[in-house]
């Protein structure tokens, strides 16, 4: 999410002139590609950052001001620590206030570690506020620790409450979190123009 006011004006700043969205960069293929490829997770998740009030359409985001910096680091809904670690500097060498972070990791190599702590770091350092999901059950049965890169000190942890304000029971919880939110049955955007409901973390 990106709060500089020249890229709401000037459209040669952007991959497409769409409302809120500003310029992005897809790191898994090195390029601009950011059209979604059977995981459309992060438009559910950018709707409720983002989605444009008051106009009588779907939902309303959190904020109404802000705007939106898509930075694609997976293929699907997988892929590697390397493409998250270079689409978090990206994002804060381009502007990023605040990057959101709805994925999970487990079981990080030292190498892994030490680049995705680095790229954390790297952001940090430059006003850049990151907040990472604690990680979701059914993404990882046998685990109930707070995944990567929510794990990390420089980043916000949040975990899940249910739609009864209990901790939601698909929620990886531990010392790591900072917040727990709603995250049962979210109503948000989705892809042709439409919206579902999904549960989770992120």
């Amino acid at each position: 999410v990106n709060s500089h006011t020249e890229y709401g004006t000037n459209n040669n700043l952007l991959p497409y002139p769409q409302g809120r969205i500003v310029r992005g960069w897809n790191t898994a293929s090195a390029d601009r590609n950011l059209t979604t490829d059977g995981c459309p997770h992060g438009t559910h998740v950018a709707g409720i950052a983002a989605a444009t009030g008051n106009n009588s359409l779907g939902v309303a985001g959190v904020t109404w001001g802000a705007y939106i910096m898509p930075v694609r680091v997976l293929t699907g809904c997988g892929g590697y620590v390397s493409h998250l670690a270079d689409g978090i500097k990206w994002a804060a060498d381009n502007g990023a206030d605040v990057g959101n972070m709805s994925l999970q990791y487990y079981g990080l190599n030292q190498s892994e570690y030490d680049l995705l702590s680095g790229a954390i770091d790297y952001a940090h350092d430059l006003g850049m506020i990151l907040i990472a999901a604690a990680g979701n059950t059914p993404f990882g049965p046998s685990i109930t620790y707070v995944a990567y890169p929510a794990r990390l000190p420089r980043c916000m942890a949040v975990s899940a409450t249910d739609n009864r304000d209990n901790l939601a029971s698909f929620s990886h919880y531990g010392n790591e979190i900072d917040v727990c939110a709603p995250g049962d049955d979210i109503y948000s955007t989705w892809t042709s123009n439409s919206y579902t409901y999904l549960y989770g973390t992120s």
